[in-house]
């Protein structure tokens, strides 16, 4: 009997930033050595683009794209850009639940990407797809808040809640997620 190598998706991946694609490797290395020959498939937020500078991956957009368009300007433009996202992320998960998930857990690289100086709705919504499918997932190595009135502390707090593993980068970091989940 043979088994499959694991399949991981990693999710929130920026490649076109150096640092982010540098502690990408990383993770894939750890990944790697852990589990030999997972089967990895990375999300990008730039595919597109540099995909074929990493033809080592298997590197896909980021499933946020396809509810959030990359640019609108002007304030009709942005309307329309937000009523897109409320809409279209509804009907997404809607689907997602329905479906099987192809992988047997997805991690989200590390990085500086869960502060209050970010807007945090594509990063959630990959979080919250991959909730839906019910399939496990951790966080690599984050720097967490600080976190001011307008972000969304409760979603947070759900991710944090019911990630396998987060690993935080500093103390700072650790009592931004135990002020969101005290039990963790």
């Amino acid at each position: 009997m043979s088994t499959r190598p694991p399949r991981i998706g990693i999710l929130n991946v920026v490649l076109a930033n150096g640092g982010d694609a540098a502690i990408l490797l990383g993770l894939v290395r750890a990944l790697r050595r852990s589990l030999g020959d997972a089967q990895i498939t990375v999300f990008d937020a730039h595919a597109e683009t540099t995909a074929d500078f990493y033809p080592e991956f298997d590197v896909r957009p980021s499933a946020h794209l396809a509810v959030w368009p990359a640019s609108a300007r002007g304030p009709v433009a942005k309307a329309r850009r937000w009523a897109r996202w409320i809409v279209g992320r509804r009907l997404a998960l809607r689907r997602v639940r329905r479906e099987p998930s192809k992988f047997d857990a997805f991690v989200s690289t590390g990085g500086t990407y869960l502060t209050g100086h970010y807007w945090l709705g594509p990063r959630l919504y990959e979080f919250e797809r991959v909730r839906a499918m019910g399939t496990p997932f951790a966080l690599f190595t984050q720097s967490v808040g600080p976190f001011d009135g307008e972000s969304p502390q409760g979603a947070l707090a759900e991710v944090f809640g019911d990630a396998r593993a987060v690993l935080l980068r500093d103390e700072r970091s650790e009592r931004e997620v135990l002020a969101l989940v005290p039990e963790a």
